[in-house]
């Protein structure tokens, strides 16, 4: 059985794609409009794509049935209470279709809409009685389920759909076995629900004791929960609920029929003649120039979701992009139904080179003349347009809450004549709410660069007060100045430095100049006499501590930990299979140091517990460019290990403040995890029911499987957390020619959690025979060991291997084959190095 998803993360939409690796019969579920990827994977399957199912009347886009329907023949089906203009196959309970071998058998499961159904997918082969999986669509989530109030438009009541969702999941979908996996048609990002997780897909026994929609409860109570709190819907949600029932033009018609370049004097006559024009470069470049009245939506962010909050379907667009994304632009709106693209602006703002009339700009300040705006004689109106919950979390004080969505409806509530500065998260959603208020007349108006993630690295005490600056390094070798010259640089901006490996096992403790760098971004520069930390989050008194409160009010420990990079060792994957868009490290991203500081339990002891806290999630004032976003460096670790007393928020490395490359003022140190879990120049730490969403942590250093070749594959990444079990030859050196016959030979190993090494091994006939070697010092959880071994070796090459053991029994894997994964992280397979043994020179 083939079994893939594709997630479409602008959408936070999985469909799926089912096929009988003999019969090459294929189905499709819950298909996006732009159905090329489906139909080129079938063909390079050999597979005919001959089926495809809706599980529901999609709420939040336009599925790519009819797409299939008119490009590959596949046969609609819907469920059984469906109804719609084309023809289809209903399906009601146990109804369904066989591909060969796999067996996909419906299940009405009404509620998020009530025509809903889940897929239960059998390899007959296999086990005919018991689902491989059930594609669950609407109806159940990772972490939550389908939200039950997006069909008040249509005459649906959201108490009476709850009802029926807590039937269909308590007499439907847990009845099916706990190992039944559980692949949802939404992940995180998605208004399908409230609580829905980055994992996109998991087991029904996980979600039977993880997910809060699934616990022991009344119906009432279920009815109660599930519908209070739900986020604001989108107008187009149910315009697109309908389209998916209407015969309709298919995408590439759409298209055809509106994809033209027009010139400069084409796009004006077709705003005036009532055209909306659609900016879908980033804010930035829009704020410096635009079409005069355009609004901003950058294909950056949710460009999807927003263009069809914001825009009027019934208007058409003229599209103004980045030379070579105007087809990205427009496909992205047929995705939601918006076929009204009149055309594009033809070579992007240069088509406006002489038309210096038709140009507009956008101020934009920094969170520190925001600052000083605020302490002068005529203070700006701030505007937030992050959602309510968002801004009664933090917020810039005297700040006025519109939410994004509400603000075309809102605009008599803004007081005219008083300057505006306007602000969302971190920029993406201000971007297009300072464009409407422009074309909608209001001609005082800023954006705040970074919003209030910049606002509150600035240092802010939240309400108005300027407060420290953080300013980035300038960019080039200069960051490095404080770095032994003979670090391998692998990039200079961001800064990433590897220390050679031969020094590595010099001294227990690694130099704070040798020790190695690993940035995503520009170092930031602190004041730290204006620096606080916030906590926050799931606590009874949140917390603001300068570092001067920090050291008076907690006691100062000492704690020796090794940090290591998940790359570490990744050039060795790299030469089995290219891993692109990662550095090459080699195994000298690790070092071993004393860092001091105060416990994060005792920290986190004096803000209080509440109920339901089980992650700390830490967020940096660095800011790194990701995917067109700016966000800042973050992840959590569990609060068990939290409340570790190992684990530091420090303020010394080797005795002497945290170098800027290392954190300066303040880090958290968790020894026994990998290193981005020890975040730099920390900000803020939230305590919270499930862990973080930041981007590095919900995206990044994540670990697939060997055989996944791409982010897209079925197989979700799961977080990287502890380290596992690793060893390496610093001495001697790869390619060396030493003298012998003695041949002195020294590493390291290192383990995670608060395992200890017990044993390391080393071979020079490829695993049939090892000798123990000795270790160099104590043993400590959490810190390295140094370990030395004399070997008595005539003249000629050799390869010597290392591998260890930890005290839970764990030692490496032989192979990196077998733990290849398209990141390159965590390889502890045998490390192995070759040299040369020259015999020792004679008397003279």
């Amino acid at each position: 059985m083939i079994l893939k998803q594709y997630y479409l993360g602008c959408l936070a939409h999985a469909s799926y794609l089912v096929a009988d690796e003999h019969s090459r019969a294929a189905a499709v579920i819950d298909p996006q409009r732009d159905v090329d990827e489906y139909v080129e994977d079938a063909h390079r399957l050999g597979c005919r794509i001959g089926h495809v199912l809706l599980t529901h009347f999609h709420a939040d886009f336009v599925a790519g049935h009819l797409e299939l329907r008119d490009r590959e023949g596949a046969r609609i089906y819907l469920g059984a209470r469906a109804d719609a203009e084309y023809e289809f196959t209903p399906l009601a309970d146990g109804e369904g279709l066989t591909l060969g071998g796999v067996r996909l058998e419906a299940l009405e499961t009404p509620g998020h809409s009530p025509e809903s159904i889940s897929i239960l997918v059998y390899e007959l082969g296999a086990d005919s009685t018991r689902p491989h999986a059930v594609l669950s669509g609407d109806t159940l989530f990772i972490g939550d389920v389908g939200r039950p109030d997006l069909r008040a438009s249509m005459g649906w009541d959201a108490e009476t759909l709850a009802e029926m969702l807590y039937d269909s999941l308590r007499s439907k979908l847990l009845t099916l076995p706990d190992e039944t996996l559980v692949y949802p048609a939404h992940g995180a990002g998605s208004l399908c629900g409230k609580n829905l997780s980055t994992d996109t897909v998991s087991t029904l026994g996980v979600q039977r004791r993880y997910n809060y929609a699934l616990q022991p409860m009344s119906r009432d109570e279920f009815v109660r929960i599930v519908t209070a709190e739900q986020p604001e819907t989108p107008a187009y949600f149910s315009y697109d609920a309908v389209l998916n029932t209407k015969q309709r033009p298919t995408l590439d018609q759409a298209l055809g029929q509106g994809l033209h370049s027009l010139v400069a004097d084409e796009a004006l006559e077709l705003v005036q003649a009532g055209a909306e024009v659609l900016d879908s470069r980033d804010a930035a470049d829009f704020a410096g120039a635009h079409f005069a009245g355009s609004v901003n939506i950058g294909l950056g962010g949710s460009y999807a979701t927003w263009a069809g909050t914001v825009l009027d379907r019934q208007r058409r667009l003229v599209i103004v992009a980045d030379p070579g994304r105007e087809t990205e632009a427009a496909v992205r709106l047929g995705r939601i139904g918006f076929d009204n693209v009149a055309g594009f602006l033809g070579g992007g703002m240069q088509a406006l080179d002489t038309r210096p009339d038709l140009i507009g700009r956008i101020e934009r300040v920094t969170a520190v003349t925001l600052a000083e705006l605020l302490a002068g004689p005529e203070p700006p109106l701030v505007l937030d347009v992050r959602a309510e919950p968002e801004w009664r979390q933090a917020r810039i004080g005297g700040s006025l809450n519109i939410p994004l969505g509400q603000l075309p409806g809102r605009l008599d509530e803004l007081p005219g004549g008083r300057p505006l500065v306007v602000h969302c998260e971190s920029g993406y959603r201000s971007s297009i709410a300072v464009s409407l208020l422009r074309r909608a007349g209001v001609q005082r108006i800023a954006d705040l660069v970074g919003g209030i993630n910049a606002w509150q690295a600035s240092g802010s005490d939240g309400h108005g007060s300027a407060g420290p600056v953080v300013s980035q390094r300038p960019r080039g070798r200069s960051s490095a100045a404080a770095k032994d010259p003979g670090l391998v640089v692998w990039s200079e901006d961001p800064l990433n430095a590897e220390t050679p490996v031969e020094l590595l096992h010099r001294t227990r403790i690694t130099p704070n100049e040798l020790f190695f760098v690993r940035n995503h971004g520009p170092i930031p520069e602190v004041d730290p006499s204006a620096y606080r930390l916030t906590i926050r989050g799931l606590v009874t008194e949140p917390l603001t501590l300068s570092l001067e409160e920090l050291r008076r009010r907690f006691e100062h420990v000492t704690v020796d930990a090794l940090l290591s990079c998940a790359g570490n060792r990744r050039n060795e994957l790299a030469a089995i299979a290219p891993i692109p868009g990662q550095e090459p490290w080699g195994p000298g991203a690790t070092g071993n140091a004393c860092f001091s500081g105060v416990r994060l339990r005792d920290v986190l002891q004096a803000a209080g517990l509440e109920m339901g806290a089980s992650h700390v999630a830490f967020t940096g004032l660095d800011r790194c460019t990701e995917e067109g976003e700016t966000t800042p460096f973050g992840g959590s670790i569990p609060l068990t290990k939290a409340l570790a007393p190992e684990v530091l928020l420090a303020d010394k490395m080797n005795g002497k403040p945290l170098p800027p490359a290392h954190g300066y003022p303040l880090r958290v140190v968790v020894p026994g995890y990998i290193g981005a879990r020890s975040v730099k120049w920390l900000a803020t730490l939230t305590v919270q029911g499930q862990p973080s969403t930041n981007y590095f942590q919900a995206r990044t250093y994540r670990l697939y499987p060997s055989r996944v070749r791409s982010e897209t594959a079925p197989e979700h990444g799961f977080s990287l957390g502890e380290t596992p079990v690793n060893s390496v030859v610093c001495q001697p050196g790869s390619g060396k020619v030493v003298t012998g016959p003695r041949v002195l030979a020294r590493g390291y190993a290192i383990t995670g959690g608060t395992r200890e090494i017990e044993r390391v091994e080393l071979s020079l006939d490829g695993g049939r025979t090892f000798m123990t070697a000795k270790f160099l010092g104590d043993s400590q959880a959490g810190a390295w060991r140094l370990w030395a071994a004399e070997l008595e070796l005539g003249p000629g090459p050799y390869e010597l291997a290392v591998r260890a053991w930890d005290s839970a029994a764990s030692t490496q894997p032989e192979s990196a084959e077998g733990i290849w994964n398209l990141k390159g992280y965590i390889n502890n397979s045998w490390h192995r190095v070759r040299f040369t043994v020259a015999s020792a020179p004679g008397p003279r």
